[in-house]
């Protein structure tokens, strides 16, 4: 199981950052999926751990 680091910049977001991270979390304690960048990591693989930072 290997692990990644997600992370974003508030700069680029704006005022809409906390909005965002807020839906993402409601959205993974439901269970349902999300899309997030993860630049040239093509090989993440269900069951690997990811932390958004």
């Amino acid at each position: 199981m290997a692990t990644y680091f997600l992370t974003f910049s508030r700069n680029l977001w704006g005022e809409e950052a906390d909005s965002a991270i807020d839906g993402i979390l409601e959205r993974c304690e439901k269970g349902e999926k999300d899309n997030w960048s993860c630049g040239r990591r093509r090989k993440i693989q269900p069951g690997d751990r990811v932390f958004l930072m």
